[in-house]
């Protein structure tokens, strides 16, 4: 998530889309790193979430379902 603010970027979160893989992705590592904030992977075919090198790996419809309410 991204909030401008007088010409203030602050970013709260990153995450990254994966069709099927559950292993974060160097890049959204690199950010959680040098932002030191929240990662969450959204992967579409995922039996089971997890917490991986403090990234969350959610699955993709279960997340979508939950953005609805």
């Amino acid at each position: 998530m991204m909030i401008f603010t007088d010409r203030h970027l602050i970013i709260q979160s990153v995450m990254g889309l994966q069709l099927s893989e559950n292993n974060p992705t160097k890049n959204l590592l690199y950010f959680k790193e040098k932002y030191n904030i929240p990662a969450t992977q959204i992967v579409f075919k995922l039996k089971t979430e997890i917490m991986k090198h403090g990234v969350e790996i959610r699955d993709g419809i279960k997340f979508l379902k939950e953005l609805s309410y």
